[in-house]
């Protein structure tokens, strides 16, 4: 189903025409028309107030998916907490702040080091800003270990007081 189907489908729904998405827009009524036909596609500011008058998201609009009034009940669902039943339920009085601590396994430090190449030179000077010295693509200057660095990784030597 494509994003014009999906507008005209819930304008059907809600028993609205396209002179309702017009005014809802501060669009003309053509401009909602070509919407509708799918000869042209609203901007993502339009898409947004489109959506919300429609009463769904803009990704659903675009993409599609689920029934989109079902899948927001859930997710409502899911991000509310009854805070009085949690004070409760852990023995919270009113004067502390309810909040929940998760114990989470901290990441270990890697053991092994690795090493990166060098790939460019900046000469430091006393002002704190440096004047790039080059780039030598591949060729570089050897290597420089770290613990930390990704696989895309590389060095920078600088030099200079």
């Amino acid at each position: 189903m494509s994003l014009h189907t999906r507008i005209r489908q819930k304008l059907e729904e809600k028993k609205l025409r396209a002179a309702d998405l017009a005014r809802a827009t501060k669009k003309s009524p053509v401009a909602a028309k070509k919407w509708l036909d799918g000869t042209s596609v609203p901007t993502a500011e339009n898409l947004k107030v489109i959506a919300k008058f429609l009463g769904v998201s803009d990704d659903w609009l675009l993409y599609g998916g689920s029934d989109e009034q079902e899948s927001s009940n859930n997710l409502a669902q899911l991000n509310v907490i009854d805070i009085e039943a949690f004070k409760q339920k852990y023995n919270i009085p009113d004067s502390e702040d309810a909040v929940k601590f998760v114990q989470a396994p901290a990441k270990p430090f890697p053991i092994q080091k690795r090493y990166v190449p060098v790939k460019a030179y900046s000469k430091m000077g006393m002002d704190g800003y440096f004047t790039d010295m080059g780039y030598d693509g591949n060729a570089g200057d050897g290597y420089v270990p770290t613990h930390t660095a990704g696989p895309r990784a590389y060095g920078i030597k600088g030099t200079g007081d």
